[in-house]
């Protein structure tokens, strides 16, 4: 947990004082912006309060997550707990987040990043498929289906709810 909160924390610092120096470089363009409103909004104290913000949704971001996929991965008869899954996460964390940076940076390369952002969504997956084996002592296959299934259902969700929406506000 402490890792995520981190990594919330410095990304959450990193929004509050780039929403700062974009309201102060462009105080007009804000107005269309709801978010960066609301940093600008906030001020320096955005500093202060984007980084705790960032942090709790990071770690409770987190425990939901690894609780889901805990509790699917019971169902698929895995002999994990979430401690082991939470714990495997957390271990796999500083190293992905150091290759992410790197590939992000190496993305700005025309094609070549496009090639290495791709080669690194495979390679994630592939992680998260032998995390989720391992810590629930699952085959492969049934973990991917595991990662796989909350996917699915957010975006079945999502479309439901995009489709209700779209109905409403047309009226019918």
């Amino acid at each position: 947990a402490i890792y995520g909160a981190i990594i919330g924390f410095i990304f959450g610092a990193v929004v509050a004082v780039i929403g700062t120096a974009v309201a102060a470089l462009f105080g007009g363009a804000t107005q269309n912006n709801p978010l960066l409103g609301i940093v600008v909004g906030l001020g320096v104290l955005s500093i202060i309060v984007l980084p705790i913000v960032f942090a709790l949704i990071t770690v409770i971001g987190a425990h939901v997550w690894y609780w889901v996929v805990w509790k699917i991965a019971t169902a698929f008869g895995g002999s994990g707990t979430f401690e082991n899954n939470y714990f495997l996460s957390a271990k796999l964390l500083f190293p992905s987040l150091a290759a992410s940076i790197i590939v992000s940076i190496l993305g700005i390369v025309p094609l070549l990043g496009a090639l290495l952002n791709f080669a690194w969504v495979l390679y994630s997956i592939y992680l998260l498929v032998i995390l989720i084996s391992v810590a629930n002592s699952l085959s492969k296959w049934k973990a991917l289906a595991i990662l796989i299934i909350p996917f699915i259902f957010v975006f079945l969700l999502s479309l439901i709810l995009g489709v209700g929406i779209g109905l409403v506000a047309l009226g019918r």
